[in-house]
């Protein structure tokens, strides 16, 4: 009897088990990309509605154009276009946020199609009159992203700059992951990791900025699309620690699990009684 009760937690475990394997499998060497996150913090972040709603233009001297177009774009019907090529101070727009915590996870889809480059900045304290604390800050230049933080008034730089070539004419994955516990940020581009970077705080952006900022612009014609930022859960899964929109996509697995653990249990009962009863007849 007990031995019999042993086998079945065994069988029953070992489908958990599996199952869960399964999970974190998908979750760490595939991960998982919605679309648009359900709990992002930005507001039209895939400008689906035709419109600048929940963005604003650059407020200093805007010097490229910025429209929401629909011939290119990674998603649905619309985009964001910035074109600074001739631009000889830049264009951008942004957007004011808010975060529970310094943990987040960003991310946005980049189209380039000409020119130099265009930056991707999470920003706090900012006057809009060019100060500002410089939270995460991407900027692709010529063939290198330059991945850092700046500090006010752009006074000290800690940061990288990494030989890259994004290339035209294709969308392109921009994620970044901060981590407030160990104060560090990663960058990826098409879900490959490109550099780590340690800060010296864990302010909570404010802003977000897409384009070409400051009196040295990148000139370039870029599009921008699903853009996204996400508090990160304090959960993990399988040592994962995943954003809470991403956390809710693995409920279906949880109930495969569940469904699984039954059937291994129904199946180990069945063969149980069915051996009983050869022993008995």
């Amino acid at each position: 009897m007990l031995r019999g009760n042993s086998e079945l937690k065994k069988k029953v475990f070992a489908g958990i088990e599996l199952t869960m394997l399964f999970i974190v499998t998908m979750t760490s060497t595939f991960g998982i990309h919605p679309i648009l996150a359900q709990n992002s913090m930005i507001v039209n972040g895939d400008f689906e509605t035709g419109s600048m709603s929940g963005w604003s233009r650059d407020p200093y001297n805007p010097g490229g154009t910025v429209t929401i177009q629909s011939s290119i774009v990674h998603n649905g019907s619309y985009a964001l276009k910035i074109d600074t090529l001739n631009a000889s101070y830049g264009d951008f727009v942004y957007q004011n946020v808010s975060l529970p915590h310094a943990s987040f996870e960003f991310e946005c889809w980049v189209y380039r199609e000409s020119g130099k480059g265009h930056r991707i900045e999470l920003v706090r304290d900012w006057n809009f009159s060019g100060d500002a604390y410089f939270v995460t800050s991407v900027c692709f230049r010529n063939d290198t992203v330059e991945f850092g933080t700046w500090t006010h008034s752009r006074e000290h730089w800690e940061g990288l700059s990494i030989p890259y070539i994004l290339s035209s004419g294709t969308w392109h994955h921009v994620e970044v992951k901060a981590n407030a516990t160990s104060i560090t940020q990663e960058l990826f581009i098409d879900d490959g990791f490109i550099a780590e970077q340690i800060s010296n705080w864990t302010y909570l952006p404010e802003h977000i900025i897409l384009g070409d900022v400051g009196f040295t612009p990148c000139q370039g014609l870029f599009y921008y699309d699903d853009v996204c930022l996400t508090p990160v859960a304090i959960h993990a899964v399988g040592g994962i620690s995943l954003p809470v929109n991403k956390l809710e996509l693995l409920v279906p697995y949880i109930e495969l699990t569940i469904l699984l653990a039954v059937a291994v249990v129904t199946i180990a009962y069945v063969k149980k009684r069915k051996r009983n009863t050869e022993i008995i007849s």
